[in-house]
C-alpha cells in the first residue's frame, strides 16, 4: 500500500527548520504502527531529497563550530 501526503517546508530549508516536520511525521507513524494491523506495521516515510541531506546538514553545522 502506498499513501502520499504533502509536508510543509522546502527541501532547501536548513536542518533546524526541517527537523520539526520530520519528527512530526515520525510521531504520526509511531501512532499508526501502534494501531495498524500487523501487515501494515512496516510503514516508513520517504521524502526523496527532502530528508536525505539532513544528517549531512547537521554534521556540517556542528563541524563549523
Amino acid at each position: 500500500m502506498k499513501v502520499q501526503a504533502t509536508s510543509k517546508g522546502n527541501p532547501m530549508d536548513p536542518y533546524d527548520l526541517k527537523i520539526p516536520y520530520y519528527n512530526a511525521w515520525e510521531e504520526f507513524l509511531a501512532d499508526f504502527r501502534e494501531y495498524a494491523p500487523e501487515s501494515l506495521q512496516d510503514v516508513e516515510q520517504t521524502a526523496g531529497q527532502y530528508w536525505s541531506f539532513m544528517p549531512s546538514e547537521k554534521a556540517f553545522l556542528s563541524s563549523a563550530f
